[in-house]
């Protein structure tokens, strides 16, 4: 796989590495990208797979009750975790 992303990333004007700032923050941004990418991505045609399976509501899903979680006071002190 990484050798994948050497052959598809374009050489900078300086010659340096074009990952010297991509970082874990901007890993995360094309992990969990804007509602608005999604939206262009899902409306090509053919949809893809992947937008029909994971988006959207389906009433057939199970959720969560809210009996299943346990909200307390951080213990790390006032204002932690904020």
């Amino acid at each position: 796989k990484s050798l994948d992303i050497q052959y598809r990333l374009l050489p900078t004007v300086s010659g340096q590495s074009p990952l010297h700032y991509f970082d874990g923050a901007t890993m995360r941004s094309y992990q969990n990208p804007p509602k608005a990418w999604e939206t262009v991505y899902c409306h090509r045609r053919p949809m893809p797979q992947s937008c029909a399976k994971y988006r959207g509501y389906d009433k057939n899903t199970v959720n969560y009750s809210i009996d299943d979680f346990e909200v307390r006071m951080s213990s790390l002190g006032e204002g932690a975790g904020r």
